[in-house]
């Protein structure tokens, strides 16, 4: 026999033995009498409402219940502790420690090491780029095939519109069927005349020199904007002197930061401007497409054909598709090359249809005031917008004239150094080859 750390005696274990005998049996008699005692002391008088026969099966219920306890009769033998001799007095060694995995009769976990670890890692990611790509091409097959032609073509034209995702169109539809959408889609080319009688600069007098601004005329103004797709920033300039096209200073070679350029021209303000060479959006924007005019010189694009915005010596901004040479018999100061033309002489022009991005646009209203447009798009909060929804807005700011510029993720606008929309590019800033760049008033000549 082994002694605990107690090292309990073994004659105090019997006297315990005994004691307890004692005690369970006077817990008996105990518990025997309480019920009787309780309801003959009167403490319970139920006579009143059980029967006689009632309170004797409840007496009897729980005499039994009491009554349950195993009791330990007095006259048994009380536990004789063996003698001392009796007892191995050797303390027994203590045994060995079992293992958990021997305690509960299962394996022992491996925890698994750093490279178990990265693998697991890698699994997850790996199922939820699977999970993602499986939904993404679900979406896609659902807007190629249905549910209407109309919502196909939106989709089609929104990819199509891009540099860097136009390619995905085509995952599940062929070129000829992509070709179609677009042609049924195009944009008219306007050649019709802009009437410069609707424009009257509010500023100038009958002598064409400038004259005080009247106090209710905000030099530049800023509004909000917004649609069912898409929320932006309209930037009005009263004096459209204060309007010019900048470019690149690596012009043909790099494009340049729109703050950039806006600083080198000590402006106050402005958007980006005119299209470039832009290869799955890897472009740096150095090279223009179209037509480009600079302080009267033409730079760019003096036989190709493109919607095009001029602003000519007296302020008054002309829209069409046009050549360069065309551009400069408009006496042109400034212009630059995008599309589509979006309203002329006050009226909106037709087959406007496109997808929804993010839309740069430039607009006059009939007092001169130039009209600066910026749309946001790509975003859960803005999709985007189309071209009519360009137009549209251009025509609720009272323009005459517009056209819409390079959209996407160079569509920028920036005043006194604070950007006023929310970019789609994921790489920020975009080099430009040609920015609209709004002039100090004290740098308008």
């Amino acid at each position: 026999m082994c002694y605990n750390d107690a090292e309990i005696k073994l004659d105090d274990y019997a006297q315990q033995q005994n004691s307890l005998k004692t005690d369970c049996e006077d817990n008996k008699y105990t518990m025997d009498n309480k019920f009787t005692n309780f309801v003959d002391d009167g403490e319970l008088d139920l006579s009143g409402f059980l029967s006689p026969e009632e309170l004797a099966e409840i007496e009897y219920a729980a005499e039994k219940q009491f009554s349950s306890v195993k009791v330990i009769d007095k006259t048994e033998e009380p536990v004789i502790a063996p003698a001392a001799e009796e007892v191995d007095t050797e303390p027994c060694p203590a045994p060995a420690a079992a293992s958990a995995a021997e305690s509960k009769d299962i394996p022992a976990k491996k925890r698994p090491g750093f490279f178990g670890i990265i693998a697991r890692i890698l699994s997850f990611v790996l199922a939820t780029v699977v999970i993602i790509l499986g939904g993404a091409l679900g979406v896609i097959y659902m807007l190629s095939y249905g549910p209407s032609e109309s919502i196909r073509d939106l989709f089609v034209l929104s990819l199509r519109e891009t540099s860097a995702a136009g390619f995905v169109a085509e995952i599940f539809l062929s070129e000829e069927e992509i070709l179609l959408i677009e042609e049924a889609n195009k944009p008219d080319d306007f050649l019709e005349q802009v009437d410069t009688s609707l424009i009257s600069i509010a500023h100038k007098n009958e002598d064409g020199e400038k004259s005080e601004q009247t106090d209710d005329v905000a030099p530049i103004e800023i509004v909000d904007v917004s649609g069912s797709t898409f929320n932006g920033k309209m930037m009005i300039v009263s004096d459209p002197e204060r309007v010019i096209v900048g470019v690149s200073q690596s012009l043909g070679i790099r494009g340049q930061l729109l703050d950039e350029m806006i600083a080198a021209y000590d402006g106050v303000g402005g958007t980006n401007a005119g299209g470039f060479d832009d290869p799955n959006g890897g472009g740096n924007g150095g090279i223009p497409l179209g037509v480009v005019i600079h302080e009267g010189k033409l730079l760019y694009g003096a036989n190709t054909r493109a919607a095009t915005m001029v602003i000519d010596h007296d302020g008054i901004m002309h829209v069409g598709n046009m050549t360069g040479n065309e551009a400069m018999a408009l006496d042109a100061e400034w212009a630059v090359s995008f599309g589509p033309v979006l309203v002329v002489n006050g009226e909106k022009c037709d087959g406007l249809s496109s997808g929804l991005n993010p839309r740069t646009a430039i607009g006059q209203r009939s007092d001169g005031a130039m009209l600066l447009l910026v749309i946001n798009g790509r975003q859960v909060g803005s999709m985007g917008a189309t071209y009519e929804d360009v137009a549209d807005v251009m025509l609720s700011f009272g323009a005459v004239n517009a056209l819409n510029l390079d959209g996407g993720s160079s569509s920028t606008m920036l005043y006194e150094g604070e950007f006023l929309n929310i970019s789609s590019s994921l790489v920020g800033q975009r080099g430009l080859p040609t920015g609209i760049i709004v002039l100090s008033e004290e740098d308008v000549k």
